[in-house]
């Protein structure tokens, strides 16, 4: 009789590796357990689409782009660049120096006013912005027997001014406040900085990713062939500066620094009563779905009325003074003392030579060509309107290539 094989139960090992001899289509693989996302992988996942862009553009995301994702990107980067705990996150990743000058450790000689301070690499006046070209030993700028175009002469400060903790900082902190709000509710607006003409007593910057307001402007003095002047200058962190005027114009110019536009509803209408009031200025953006008309870029329509302005616009779709649509509300201006003839006088001999001509066929076939309309970004509108009621755009025009103000 042939002896019994006594029964051996298999290993789990060994079933395992049986089934797998068997799986033909890999079911039994092992895969890596997926890592969660955390807020910081998110973070810098997103700040990896605005590093994405400057592979692809060779420059910055900017609110005046092309299409909804760039300006999407250019805000996004402008809330990292106000928060000092994401910028300490992204710095690893920050391979085009988009934060490098953005950093809550402030010392006593800032980065920022090293930024400032430091002469230009490139004779041109230009700023590499994306370390392209810093390499050692580099020659790309030795230029010879070759004139460069005209670029921005940025003036270097021959002193470095030194940053303090401000003592009465509690006096602007609910402006600081108040300024962010505003921007948040649209009320204000975030444009790139001009010229340094924008620079008074009152006005909001960003300079490296921090707000700062000018608190007090000092008395002229001539440097260099230049007038200048000494600011106090609040930074929205509790520190103060006592730099001079052209050295923060040097640091937004440099940086690509931001200017902080002031509330759209205009400066002063509290102490205007009703009796001083002489009128109304505003400014409209017309909703229109007429291809031709939006590709016109910073389309607005600048008036003066005795009325309230949404009586005069309620019929606005019939009107053909309006483009025969809805328009929106920009901004509106009280203003005492200005006669209509007199502004529309100074507005067309500002603004005239940038004023859009346009032929719109209204309820009764008729052709009508509306004036008012103007291609002027909003930011030197907002700019000349504030200088109507205050005299001073006597002397300015407007400078279209630039598209700023400029002395005459």
């Amino acid at each position: 009789m042939s002896e019994k094989k006594k029964y051996v139960p298999k290993t789990k090992k060994a079933v395992l590796a049986e089934l797998k001899g068997l799986d033909r289509f890999n079911l039994l693989a092992v895969r890596p357990k997926e890592k969660q996302a955390t807020p910081d992988s998110i973070l810098v996942s997103r700040f990896e689409e605005i590093n994405s862009f400057v592979d692809e553009h060779k420059r910055i995301p900017s609110d005046k782009g092309n299409g909804p994702i760039e300006f999407q990107l250019f805000n996004r980067l402008l809330e990292i660049q106000l928060d000092p705990s994401k910028i300490k996150v992204l710095l690893p990743y920050d391979r085009y120096g988009l934060l490098r000058h953005v950093t809550s450790d402030i010392t006593e000689e800032t980065k920022m006013e090293k930024a400032v301070e430091e002469p230009p690499k490139s004779k041109l006046g230009l700023a590499d912005k994306f370390n392209l070209l810093k390499t050692p030993g580099s020659s790309i700028f030795d230029l010879r027997n070759v004139k460069a175009k005209e670029e921005r002469t940025l003036e270097m400060p021959d002193e470095i001014a030194k940053r303090e903790k401000c003592k009465d900082f509690g006096k602007f902190e609910p402006l600081f406040r108040k300024c962010q709000k505003e921007i948040e509710s649209g009320d204000r607006a975030v444009v790139k900085f001009r010229d340094e003409q924008d620079i008074k007593k009152g006005g909001f910057f960003i300079l490296n990713g921090i707000k700062c307001y000018v608190a007090e402007v000092g008395a002229k003095e001539i440097r260099k062939d230049k007038n200048n002047a000494r600011l106090r200058l609040i930074f929205e962190n509790g520190l103060e500066s006592n730099m001079y005027l052209r050295s923060l114009a040097t640091g937004l110019y440099k940086t690509e620094g931001r200017r902080i536009l002031s509330s759209r509803i205009g400066e002063g209408e509290l102490e205007i009563n009703d009796k001083e009031l002489t009128g109304l200025i505003y400014v409209l953006a017309s909703k229109t779905t007429d291809p031709a008309i939006m590709a016109i870029p910073n389309l607005f329509k600048i008036g003066f009325s005795t009325t309230p302005v949404a009586d005069r616009i309620k019929n606005a779709k019939n009107d053909p003074t309006y483009l025969m649509a809805e328009v929106q509300v920009v901004a509106t201006y009280k203003v005492a003392g200005i006669k209509p003839t007199y502004f529309e006088n100074i507005i067309h001999k500002v603004f005239g030579h940038v004023q859009v001509k346009l032929d719109i066929v209204d309820l009764s076939k008729k052709l009508v060509s509306p004036k008012e309309w103007f291609s002027v970004p909003y930011d030197v509108i907002d700019d000349a309107l504030k200088m109507i009621q205050t005299g001073e755009i006597i002397g300015y025009v407007y400078d279209a290539d630039n598209m700023k103000l400029a002395r005459k």
